[in-house]
């Protein structure tokens, strides 16, 4: 460690001193690379860490500790201020199966719980695993939309699977895509926002591309009039307005 410092002061002095063609490239390249597969590392394990805890919390409330909800807020806290970096929030929505699937096993050991108790799937979005009550960065709001249309669904006893896409039709297409999130295999789709007819509204030509004919794109309600519905053979498709009351209006009524 000490030589790793006293080397990283010299590269320092060396960039300094405008001095670059003594860098030592090779080296320099080799430990940037391990710097970014470390934080990688490390968000696939604070996600396994805290989807663990959100498992063992919600499955087992009996044994509910302040150790556990302790352990909860430290890795949402932790998580969040890793993911300001687009890089490492992309890296994590692309890891988020693969520490799911750690996670459950962990759970399974420390609850005594068969893995089967568990979603096969995750089912938070990213958003909701870190904690809606984290402060937004400037430009951003709380994301109340996908709490809002899960508990909604839960009287309903149906198996949810939830993903947060991107605001960009092209990435959203790719995030399905990654997740091999085939529509035939659901009978209902639900995508929360983007159903009106701004620049970056696309939920109805998402809903196109999933093979779902458009019946209607609004209703003449206020509030909830950017609605969408959609049908492919026996499956539905709903592209539900992003404001949370419309949201909620247009749930109960269609």
């Amino acid at each position: 460690m000490a030589d790793e410092t006293a080397w990283l002061d010299e590269t320092a002095e060396i960039i300094r001193a405008g001095r670059t063609e003594e860098l030592d490239y090779a080296h320099l390249a080799e430990y940037l690379t391990d710097m970014a597969n470390r934080d990688r590392r490390e968000v696939i394990s604070r996600l396994r860490i805290l989807l663990a805890h959100l498992l063992k919390w919600v499955y087992q409330p009996e044994r509910r500790s302040g150790s556990w909800l302790a352990t909860v807020l430290t890795q949402q806290n932790e998580l969040f201020d890793d993911l300001q970096s687009g890089v490492l929030r992309n890296h994590a929505i692309d890891a988020l199966p693969l520490a799911y699937a750690k996670a459950v096993q962990f759970a399974a050991a420390e609850t005594s719980l068969d893995k089967k108790t568990f979603p096969k799937a995750c089912p938070w979005s990213m958003d909701e695993i870190i904690s809606p009550d984290q402060k937004p960065q400037p430009g951003q709001i709380r994301d109340s939309n996908s709490i809002l249309i899960r508990t909604l669904l839960e009287k309903f006893s149906c198996d949810v699977i939830q993903k947060h896409l991107p605001e960009n039709f092209d990435e959203a297409k790719r995030t399905i895509e990654t997740f091999n999130l085939q529509p035939s295999t659901f009978n209902l789709v639900l995508v929360s926002g983007g159903a009106s007819v701004g620049d970056k509204d696309f939920t109805r030509p998402l809903l196109e591309w999933l093979g779902f004919g458009i019946v209607f794109n609004r209703v003449n309600i206020r509030p909830g009039a950017p609605l969408i519905f959609g049908a492919n053979d026996s499956r539905v498709a709903f592209g539900l307005p992003g404001n949370p009351l419309s949201h909620f209006v247009c749930f109960h009524l269609f």
